[in-house]
């Protein structure tokens, strides 16, 4: 499904078929989720919406119960690994991930694609979040993944002044933030 602009949206799926997805992210259910998801019968980009009116995205959910088997799983299914949520600071899967100390799930997420440096609607880094909640080892992981991710957009902008495009290329589909 696309909208007007032509950018990818997920399907309405009722909210009761999103809390089954989002019970099976927060207890680890990878088997469940996938099923869910393959079925048809759920959206990992769809938030299953609480009695706080506030949406929770599964890959967030995943994320933040460090389950890093089901954050892959969401993934293969086409889970956006940078998409926030929309409600308090508006945190996408890498800040739940860093703030409460999931290290693996930090790793396996910045393997997939998330970028570190992404900041949150009150302007954090995962990292920041990490060292804010007393997670050395989360937050050493994070700064090795920010300045690689700066060695490889150090890179990109070198081969685009210089006009390489075959190099820009091989860098923008191994994953560098244009």
């Amino acid at each position: 499904m696309s909208d007007a602009d032509g950018t990818s949206r997920a399907p309405q799926f009722t909210n009761q078929q999103q809390y089954k997805l989002d019970s099976a992210a927060r207890l680890g259910n990878t088997e469940e989720a996938v099923r869910l998801v393959s079925e048809g019968l759920a959206h990992p980009n769809q938030p299953w919406i609480d009695s706080d009116g506030d949406g929770r995205l599964p890959l967030c959910v995943a994320a933040g119960e460090g389950h890093t088997d089901t954050v892959e799983a969401l993934v293969s299914l086409n889970a956006d690994v940078q998409r926030a949520e929309s409600w308090g600071a508006r945190d996408a899967p890498l800040h739940y991930a860093a703030y409460y100390g999931r290290t693996a799930t930090v790793a396996k997420l910045v393997e997939l694609g998330a970028r570190p440096s992404q900041r949150n609607g009150e302007g954090k880094s995962p990292r920041e979040l990490a060292l804010q909640e007393n997670h050395p080892q989360t937050a050493s992981v994070l700064e090795q993944a920010e300045q690689a991710e700066r060695r490889q957009q150090e890179a990109l902008c070198a081969a685009a002044q210089a006009g390489r495009t075959e190099e820009v290329l091989r860098l923008l589909e191994q994953g560098a933030d244009p």
